[in-house]
C-alpha cells in the first residue's frame, strides 16, 4: 500500500460525479455559490470559475509556489492546526496570497495543472455533504468497494504493508514511516 500523490484527484473527481449522478451540484454553476464567498480571477472578474473547468484543469487557478502543502483545511477541517491555511483566504481578493493564485488567462480557455483546483472540489463536495471529505470518499466509495485505503494512513487496516516514504529536505532524505508527519 502507498501513497498515490496525484493519482487521487480521480478519487477526489469521482466524489463529486457521484453529488452529479444525485443532481446535488451542476458541473457549469459558478463555485462561488457552492464556497459562499465569490472566486474569481482578478485578470477576468466578470467570468466564473465552474466545477466543470476544476476538473478539466482549465479553471485558471493555480498553485501558488509550494503553499498546497499547508493549505487544505476545508469546510469540515477545523480539527488541524492553526498555521494551516483556509481556502478562502487564498482565493479571497483582500488577501495577500490572491493575485499568485491565478494565472493571465480567461477561465475555461487554456490547461494548467492545479493541485489546488482539486482541494477546491474537495471543499465543495464537503460543502455539499456536511462531512469531511476523506469520510465522505471512505463511505460512498473505499469501503463499498472493499479498498483499504483513504486519505489519511490512520484509516489504512494492513498498515504492515505500507510503503516507507523518502522526502528530500537539506540536501539528504529522511525516510517517514508515519505518514501523517510526511
Amino acid at each position: 500500500i502507498y501513497k498515490i500523490a496525484s493519482i487521487s484527484k480521480v478519487i477526489v473527481a469521482i466524489g463529486l460525479l457521484m453529488l452529479y449522478d444525485q443532481k446535488l451540484v451542476d458541473l457549469d454553476r459558478d463555485i462561488s455559490f457552492y464556497l459562499d464567498y465569490p472566486v474569481r480571477n482578478p485578470n477576468y472578474p466578470k467570468k466564473k470559475i465552474t466545477l466543470r473547468m476544476l476538473l478539466t484543469q482549465t479553471s485558471s487557478i493555480k498553485d501558488n509556489g509550494g503553499l498546497i502543502d499547508g493549505i487544505y483545511k476545508g469546510y469540515y477541517g477545523s480539527n488541524m492546526t492553526d498555521d494551516y491555511i483556509k481556502l478562502e483566504d487564498i482565493l479571497n481578493p483582500n488577501s495577500d496570497l490572491y493575485y499568485d493564485s491565478y494565472s493571465d488567462y480567461e477561465p475555461g480557455t487554456n490547461f494548467e495543472y492545479s493541485n489546488l483546483g482539486c482541494g477546491i472540489i474537495a471543499c465543495v463536495c464537503e460543502k455539499i455533504t456536511k462531512k469531511h471529505f476523506r469520510n465522505y470518499i471512505k463511505e460512498v466509495l473505499l469501503d463499498p468497494l472493499g479498498i483499504d485505503g483513504g486519505f489519511r494512513v490512520n484509516d489504512i487496516k494492513n498498515q504492515e504493508n505500507l510503503a516507507s516514504h523518502y522526502k528530500f529536505y537539506n540536501n539528504e532524505f529522511h525516510l517517514f514511516r508515519d505518514l501523517e508527519s510526511f
